[in-house]
């Protein structure tokens, strides 16, 4: 314990504990082991930060940090839309009912027979008698077998003797309330719901149109026969055409076999064919309604055709699900018929299915939609909070301040939910309707047996439009379950953006956005010419380069890898390797890998020009001590944004330390601070002696009778007369000069130590701690007030110094009699020591 003696009564105070840790504090050190070295950052501590920038910084953590905690969120989130999705659609089950139809009416709808056997089927329709040949022989048997359960072939061979004709053509078996197979059944599990429907679209004729050269009376004369626009239908259709008519539906024919009977569907068809010609011949009734309605005998199928569909309703009871099967023939103008069978789905209600699966998918969605009020919730918070603390008109502070990118994700997802909901709801209603009017057909049949013809036309007719609006709005409603999946993919990546690990994708895009830009205009350029130009080649010879779309994709299926030379060579094996070899050459082993090059040169960039400095040598490089500033890396690797140098520059640092430096111990700054602390009390002793003279000075002042006060710049009285009385003699005089320039010297000295002392204490010893973990921030807090005390000290050290300086000044403006001086100025030190 140090003494701090005065003229008042002494008071002491606690020399600070060689241990302050809290010298660590300053943020403008930040020490590195490996080296003993400081290296001095910028200080914010005076200057600061402006408070929008620091909010702003805040406001983008919090953001960050409630967007990577979406991350569970959003995963469950996905997780029960697809148990919902996928359970509810069941595609599995629909595909197999699907496949089922469009298989046996491809393959089994045969015509062309010889003995048992056909040998066409749908795709061999090339002309109006095949289309009749099929429709005849192939599909009307199928559909509608007679007998309706058939045996295996050449069983009257296998029983000789006996009339296979005998045998059933229906079985009763056990629990069955009809004979098998029912009228109607198809496929053995699928009921036909009416019948079939024969319709088709017309084109308009008109010989006006018909290009014509020289005269054009005369050329169209011999024309013979009006002309009609393109019908359209001069590529494959895909199914999307088949959902629709481009144009009103005419010339519906229906074949209704439970009001009809089974017999006259044959002649039916018959009548559409020849236009009721055989029927006039006959004196009988044309089935044909439309070809009856004509001047003369028309036959149903002509050149103004443009399309035909032959399409059904089934049930499935085993599944609870209603198809809609079409067979569709498109005729276009160069003469050629193109075939396609499509079969539309839909459940039948929730009710239809499985207990198990039925709970599973409504506990998902009720799931489902819950996280989407909890999500509405959320947002419309934030947006009342928004409004609410500002002081903006509230569409200007959502505009500017809550409306941002993944905001918009957030409430795209809410809106497709309600969407979807709306759909799903809607759907069920059309659902509904569909199942009411079945029912009523079931129960009318049941009641009174089947009507007419031309009643039963009329309610098969509205129910097959019912059906039809079922199944456009099960589409729609699959639309979207199609669109949702990718919002909220958008949405786990506003997660991803937020985990600095997660985020690997989405910075490097970000990152290397502004080169994918430049890179894509590129990229579609070229690519769009050389789609052009398979056009040109290969157009008029292959059909994935018929028209400019298809153009596209078979070029963008060609850079994957999936191509088709056999039918590319056919135009010419040297012009097809033109084409090809450019198309590989400057998309694929060019433009491709510049694309996977524009995403990895940011670091690689950085790598080799560090090694060009250093002359390719790599050990050299991972050797090197040299400093390496972001200025530095601007210079060297062209293009690299300022913030990227730092970053990297940081992050490598940060994990050097992590790999290398040592733990972090209280012991390792014990001794630099038990050094400092050794200097200023060597200090206060210093200054406790020159305190104790002065203090002698003024008691001698005093017992002359002398008013003296001890302050900066003041004079002492009655100094020039104790000079002048007693300072004769050049003995005294020089006595008291000499004492009086050991106290100066020894004041200036002490007081220059001190300074100096300090000085090094915060400069040189404050370079060799190292910067406090964490952990240890307890212990820091612990010791503050000790280097508070300390700053008190020095600042009172200070005072000390200034007043000494000036006491110095005065007693050098004086002349003191020798004896008011002690005889040896170094004598007064032991009593001083002794007395601290």
């Amino acid at each position: 314990m140090v003494t701090w003696a005065s003229n008042e009564a002494p008071y002491h105070r606690e020399v600070p504990s060689p241990f302050e840790p809290s010298l660590l504090e300053d943020p403008k050190w930040v020490n590195s082991f490996d080296k003993k070295k400081a290296v001095k950052h910028e200080s914010f501590e005076e200057t600061g930060v402006e408070e929008s920038i620091y909010a702003n910084w805040i406001k983008g953590e919090l953001e960050k940090e409630a967007a990577c905690l979406e991350l569970p969120f959003s995963v469950v989130f996905l997780g029960v839309f697809a148990v919902f999705a996928l359970g509810y659609l069941a595609q599995d089950v629909v595909m197999s009912v699907e496949n089922s139809i469009e298989t046996d009416i491809i393959e089994n709808a045969n015509f062309a027979f010889e003995g048992y056997f056909g040998n066409k089927n749908i795709n061999d329709v090339n002309s109006f008698a095949d289309f009749w040949s099929w429709a005849r022989l192939g599909l009307l048997p199928l559909l509608y077998p007679d007998p309706p359960y058939a045996y295996s072939e050449g069983l009257a061979d296998a029983l000789q003797g006996y009339n296979v004709s005998a045998l059933p053509t229906q079985w009763q078996y056990p629990g069955y309330d009809k004979p098998a197979p029912v009228q109607n059944d198809y496929l053995r599990y699928n009921r036909i719901i009416g019948g079939l429907r024969f319709r088709q679209e017309v084109s308009a004729d008109d010989k006006a149109i018909c290009t014509s050269f020289g005269q054009a009376d005369t050329f169209r004369s011999w024309i013979g026969k009006p002309c009609t626009h393109f019908s359209q239908y001069e590529l494959p259709p895909d199914l999307v055409a088949a959902e629709s008519f481009s144009q009103a539906p005419a010339r519906i024919e229906w074949f209704l076999s439970e009001a009809e009977g089974q017999g006259s569907l044959l002649q039916h068809i018959i009548d559409m064919e020849d236009g009721c010609f055989s029927a006039q011949a006959q004196n009988r009734t044309c089935l044909c309604r439309w070809c009856n309605g004509q001047a003369g005998p028309h036959p149903w199928l002509d050149e103004q055709t443009q399309r035909v569909e032959i399409a059904f309703v089934t049930y499935n009871a085993h599944y609870g699900l209603y198809n809609l099967a079409s067979v569709n023939f498109w005729f276009n103008r160069a003469g050629h018929i193109f075939k396609l069978v499509y079969v539309r789905s839909s459940w039948a209600g929730l009710e239809v299915r499985e207990p198990g699966v039925l709970a599973v998918i409504i506990i998902a969605g009720l799931l489902w939609l819950f996280g989407c009020l909890y999500l509405a919730k959320v947002e419309l918070f934030e947006m009342a909070t928004f409004i609410q603390n500002s002081n903006k008109i509230w569409y200007y502070t959502l505009a500017q301040d809550y409306l941002g990118f993944w905001n918009c994700v957030d409430w795209l997802a809410i809106i497709m939910t309600t969407v979807i909901a709306i759909s799903f709801g809607l759907l069920h209603v059309f659902i509904g309707e569909v199942n009411t009017e079945l029912g009523n057909i079931v129960a009318e049949v049941d009641a009174n047996g089947y009507p007419s013809v031309d009643v039963y036309r009329g309610t098969v007719s509205e129910f097959v439009n019912r059906v039809v609006a079922m199944l456009d709005m099960e589409g729609t409603f699959r639309f979207w379950l199609c669109i949702y999946p990718v919002v909220l993919l958008m949405r786990l990546f506003k997660s991803f953006a937020a985990q600095k690990r997660l985020a690997i994708v989405t910075d490097t895009f970000r990152v290397a956005y502004n080169d994918l830009i430049h890179f894509s205009i590129v990229f579609l350029s070229v690519y769009f010419c050389l789609a052009v130009n398979a056009v040109i080649f290969f157009g008029q010879d292959m059909l994935d380069f018929a028209t400019m779309d298809r153009a596209l994709h078979a070029c963008f299926r060609a850079m994957l890898g999936d191509w088709d030379w056999d039918a590319m060579g056919k135009i010419g094996i040297h012009k097809a390797f033109a084409w090809f070899f450019s198309f590989m050459l400057v998309m694929v082993m060019v433009l491709l890998n510049m694309l996977v090059a524009i995403l990895m040169e940011k670091l690689t960039d950085i790598w080799d020009a560090l090694c060009k400095e250093h002359h390719d040598d790599e050990t050299a490089l991972l050797s090197s001590k040299r400093h390496i500033t972001p200025r530095y890396l601007r210079e060297i690797v062209d293009g690299i944004p300022a913030s990227q140098a730092l970053r990297t520059l940081k992050n490598s640092q940060i994990d050097f330390d992590k790999k290398y430096d040592p733990a972090f111990e209280l012991q390792d700054f014990k001794g630099g601070l038990t050094n400092m602390v050794t200097r200023l009390d060597y200090s206060a002793l210093c200054a406790t002696y020159l305190s104790e003279k002065i203090r002698q000075y003024q008691d001698l002042a005093k017992a002359e009778g002398r008013d003296v006060k001890v302050e900066r710049g003041s004079v002492l009285p009655g100094a020039s007369r104790t000079a002048a009385d007693e300072g004769e003699g050049p003995g005294g005089e020089n006595s008291a000069e000499q004492a009086l320039e050991k106290v100066k010297r020894l004041a200036q000295d002490h007081s220059n130590e001190m300074a100096d002392g300090i000085a090094s204490i915060l400069g040189e010893e404050m370079q060799e701690l190292e910067k406090r973990q964490y952990s240890q921030r307890n212990a820091i807090n612990t010791t503050s007030e000790q280097l508070q005390r300390l700053r008190d000290m020095v600042h009172h050290l200070s005072e000390t110094c200034a007043e000494i300086s000036g006491l110095a000044e005065h007693l050098g403006s004086t002349s003191l009699p020798p004896q008011a001086l002690p005889a040896r100025t170094p004598a007064a030190l032991p009593a001083l020591t002794e007395a601290a």
